[in-house]
């Protein structure tokens, strides 16, 4: 429609009387603008599915192809900058349960363990980092049995109360328990 458009365009130039030019260039403008509404329209639903499907880096991608085409559409911008903070979250994401994990393996369990629960914190809603949180947390308990029994049932209440999925193996449950029957 843009090259159909350009040349009634032109044709205004050389023949501005032309009968039904006029009706011609607004058609054509009016066609042209309906698909560029359509393709806005696909560009849009295409980024809010990525960002319901949490896929922030496929978002991010397809707003910036969207706004090369739609350059000031404050839709897009806004789907933009959702996409960037939901990158962004889940870098910082990444980074604490790196670190978490870390501090875990250097024998500092309560600051891996502050450290996880604030990945979990940053972003509540996804289910992969408070497994994998949870994941940590259990793995680690077992090493935290020797050296701090509280650590360890407070590591272990966490990973439950992170993931609803995540179980302490029985073998895990049973020493806790010889631990804390000892103590007692």
């Amino acid at each position: 429609f843009a090259e159909a458009l350009d040349r009634w365009l032109y044709l205004r130039t050389i023949h501005p009387t032309l009968a039904g030019l006029e009706e011609s260039i607004a058609r054509c403008s009016r066609l042209l603008e309906e698909k560029r509404e359509r393709s806005r329209q696909q560009h849009l639903a295409s980024i809010r599915a990525a960002l319901e499907g949490r896929e922030d880096a496929g978002a991010l991608q397809d707003s910036a192809k969207a706004l090369v085409e739609f350059p000031e559409d404050a839709d897009l911008l806004e789907l933009g900058r959702l996409a960037r903070e939901g990158r962004d979250k889940r870098l910082r994401c990444e980074k604490l349960l790196q670190d978490g994990l870390e501090h875990l393996d250097s024998g500092r369990f309560q600051e891996g363990q502050e450290t996880l629960l604030k990945a979990v914190e940053t972003d509540r809603e996804d289910r992969g980092v408070a497994k994998s949180a949870a994941d940590y947390l259990l793995e680690y308990a077992r090493e935290a049995l020797g050296v701090d029994l509280e650590r360890t049932e407070a590591m272990i209440a966490d990973a439950y109360s992170i993931s609803s999925e995540t179980k302490a193996p029985p073998d895990l449950q049973a020493a806790v328990m010889e631990a804390r029957r000892r103590t007692e």
